[in-house]
């Protein structure tokens, strides 16, 4: 599908005519600035994260949801 007819209106016409629109998913694009997970090196042997700034962060705690918790710096 052309992306460009992947708007709201179109899907608002589409709808109130009865008919469903086929629209491909579109994966989010981050914030510009940011870094995504998938940039960050793991290092097993020292449990902490390399960034693409060289920045090691180190791990912090457990979360209550079971994820781990690494925090830089903080002085960048």
């Amino acid at each position: 599908m052309i992306q460009v007819y992947k708007t709201p209106f179109n899907a608002h016409f589409l709808l109130e005519k009865a008919i469903v629109p086929a629209m491909s998913y579109t994966r989010p694009k981050g914030k510009p600035g940011y870094f995504r997970t998938k940039d960050f090196i793991y290092d097993e042997h020292y449990d902490t994260y390399i960034c693409p700034n060289d920045e090691t962060l180190l791990y912090k705690r457990t979360m209550p949801t079971g994820h781990r918790l690494y925090i830089s710096d903080g002085s960048i």
